[in-house]
């Protein structure tokens, strides 16, 4: 998530990932693990989904 935010640099104040979903950074290594990193846009709207992080291919 973090170099496409740096290769699209969209709009955004950053990039939460609610939850401490299995799988994502510092919460275990599960290769099982999906969820979606949200981005939060500068200005007004409300946080939208950014991409969804997929379970890892063996």
């Amino acid at each position: 998530a973090v170099r496409r935010l740096l290769q699209e640099r969209p709009p955004v104040r950053g990039l939460a990932v609610p939850g401490m979903p299995p799988g994502s950074l510092g919460m275990g290594d599960d290769p099982q693990a999906s969820y979606a990193v949200y981005a939060v846009p500068s200005g007004t709207g409300a946080p939208y989904v950014f991409m969804e992080v997929r379970p890892r291919k063996a």
